[in-house]
């Protein structure tokens, strides 16, 4: 009997993989259905994707599913660089991931459909979900549930930075007062931001930096009225230094002194940090990378502080310790003031408000959707070993059917 079973699983294996299948007893693709939307048009179950690992995990785990046990057709867009992107594309927006510039939402919704988007961070859409359920009320996202674990993003400082600071002054500098010039040179143990090359950076003008609702707020709030420019189309904007840099009010007539702080994305958090650069005294010298790939690969070629969140695993290895500011003020955050950092976020799943009855097995299945921290931090070891994001979803899939049958 053993090598009958061990054939079986031969065959089964050899049959997944060139199907492109995962699960035992799956339905094939030629034997799946479509849904139906609100206005009974037949349509895939189309799922908003975003760029952080983490996310794309919980997507590939609920697409397996909602292919080889639920039967649907399933397509995948994005991705986004942004949660904000995945609620713009549930309510029908059609340039989802402009939502920093104009989203194309209209009266008429996308002809093609987005249902669901996994492990938004609901600090970064509680303003622009509300302006979406107050323009489109019947389109507006709505959430599924959590998603079994919380987040956190902020400023880090890698470890070997860190310890070269402490153990050569004595200069704690995972701790925002560090950083004041009046009282400490933190920038010595940085490298100077013009030494990373421009090609590898985002120019402003396609970031957060041109966001003016966001630039006029950081006026009002800092009176830094030389940190912002109005633009050739009128609006308010960033002030940049040489197309990739926006530079604090300590540092911006001696570029040398700054000290540089690199994101992703559209720009995530920029916003904050310009913030706290201004209220607490920080030089710093703000810019967003290019693309993921200098995302991930410039930390590691030079020195400066970085925005990261948890849970992900890009840059465990590097050690990174969050920079410390004041303790969450969760009133000054809703007035805009965003100088105090929460200690983790709330993420969760959203859907299309017509899912329940397009699919209601689909719908149910996605609201009860939830894994636990230690789970995703498992599967985010797993994907840094493996690289391939469907291999790691189906392997968990396999051995723990009880956790989602």
């Amino acid at each position: 009997r053993k090598p009958c079973i061990l054939l079986t699983v031969w065959l089964w294996d050899t049959f997944v993989h060139t199907a492109g299948l995962c699960l035992p007893n799956a339905i094939p693709p030629e034997d799946r259905t479509l849904m139906q939307d609100e206005y009974g048009k037949a349509t895939k179950l189309n799922l908003w994707s975003f760029s952080w690992p983490s996310s794309q995990i919980l997507l590939q785990l609920f697409k397996i599913v909602a292919e080889e046990v639920l039967g649907h057709h399933v397509e995948v867009f994005g991705p986004g660089d942004s949660s904000s992107s995945g609620l713009y594309a549930i309510a029908g927006c059609s340039h989802p991931d402009d939502y920093h510039v104009d989203p194309g939402c209209n009266a008429q919704p996308d002809p093609v459909a987005k249902h669901l988007a996994f492990e938004i961070w609901e600090t970064a859409m509680i303003d622009r979900l509300d302006a979406l359920q107050q323009d489109f009320p019947t389109r507006a996202p709505m959430k599924m549930g959590d998603v079994g674990y919380t987040g956190m993003e902020t400023m880090f400082i890698r470890s070997s930075i860190r310890d070269a600071a402490y153990n050569g002054k004595g200069l704690p500098l995972e701790f925002y007062l560090s950083y004041d010039l009046d009282w400490h040179e933190s920038r010595t143990y940085f490298d100077d931001f013009r030494s990373i090359p421009g090609q590898r950076m985002k120019p402003c003008n396609e970031t957060l930096l041109m966001e003016e609702t966001d630039i006029k707020h950081y006026v009002k709030l800092t009176q830094d009225t030389d940190g912002a420019v109005v633009g050739l189309q009128g609006k308010l904007q960033a002030r940049c230094w040489n197309d990739f840099w926006w530079l604090a009010p300590t540092c911006r007539d001696l570029p040398e002194q700054c000290v540089p702080v690199v994101t992703g994305g559209n720009g995530w958090f920029l916003y904050l940090f310009m913030q706290v650069a201004a209220k607490f005294r920080m030089p710093l010298a703000i810019g967003t990378v290019a693309g993921w790939k200098d995302y991930l690969e410039l930390p590691r070629l030079y020195d400066y502080l970085m925005y990261w969140w948890t849970p992900d695993i890009s840059f465990i290895d590097l050690g990174p310790t969050q920079i410390i500011f004041p303790e969450f003020d969760p009133e000054k955050w809703a007035q805009g003031d965003k100088t105090s950092v929460a200690r983790s976020t709330k993420l969760s799943n959203w859907g299309s408000p017509g899912l329940p009855r397009s699919s209601p097995k689909v719908f149910h299945f996605a609201k009860g959707m939830s894994i636990s921290e230690s789970t995703i931090s498992s599967l985010l070891r797993e994907l840094q070993i493996s690289g391939n994001v469907a291999e790691v979803a189906c392997t968990w899939l396999l051995n723990h059917t009880t956790s989602w049958e």
